[in-house]
């Protein structure tokens, strides 16, 4: 069971969103802290009625990230604006994982979201410094990202678009998308930009140290550069 609390550091915003959907991909449930940032009754959120809330722009991207996520069943993360019940939309983060019974049976999906708007204006501010936001990004080192992230990464500092690293990577789009959000979050970037540049100062950082110590620089990052 799912119990919802209240997120300590994030005074903009009460508490944890939750919600369930089955396994033909329709909400079931979204948790009093949802209808309450909404201000609609529950069952205008049940089956598809909660994309009526996500902002036009950002919907075709947030249920291609669902869609492919759910038809691979796997764990996803992607942000998106949320309007409130206020009428002002803002930017949530969305995390969401495949669920099963104890006989391994496919029950649907489960996930929470937090209002994230004030973390990316922060991050907005950050990077009006230039190259100063890139230095200070979370992560000097690989080690922050997934060995996944880190070849997404290398892809994107060589220009490619999320269709040809998922023909790449053997992948959905919907799985690619997610990844990015994935880096952008650890990382404490906004734009697939900022992604590229930090990467390309990864593999400099770590040619230059080749000649030392060859064997500190293991596949998979490395793999991906011509």
């Amino acid at each position: 069971m799912v119990r919802e609390r209240t997120m300590s550091g994030h005074p903009e915003d009460e508490a944890v969103m939750i919600w369930r959907s089955g396994p033909d991909m329709r909400c079931t449930y979204v948790s009093h802290s949802w209808l309450a940032f909404t201000g609609r009754p529950l069952k205008e959120e049940l089956g598809e009625g909660w994309t009526d809330r996500v902002h036009p722009l950002d919907l075709a991207s947030c249920l291609g990230t669902y869609r492919s996520a759910f038809a691979e069943r796997l764990e996803f993360q992607m942000h998106y604006r949320l309007r409130r019940h206020d009428g002002e939309y803002r930017w949530v983060l969305d995390i969401g994982a495949p669920a099963w019974d104890a006989e391994g049976q496919f029950l649907g999906y489960i996930g929470s979201c937090i209002d994230v708007t004030q973390a990316r204006r922060n991050r907005m501010d950050q990077s009006e410094e230039g190259p100063l936001a890139l230095e200070n990004a979370h992560g000097d080192s690989l080690d922050i990202l997934t060995p996944r992230e880190q070849d997404v990464a290398a892809f994107l500092a060589r220009g490619l678009s999320n269709r040809q690293i998922a023909a790449e990577l053997v992948v959905s789009v919907g799985t690619i998308r997610a990844h990015v959000d994935h880096i952008l979050a650890k990382l404490g970037l906004h734009s697939r930009a900022q992604i590229a540049a930090w990467a390309l100062r990864q593999h400099t950082h770590r040619q230059e140290g080749r000649a030392q110590t060859p064997q500190a620089y293991p596949r998979p990052f490395d793999s991906q550069w011509p």
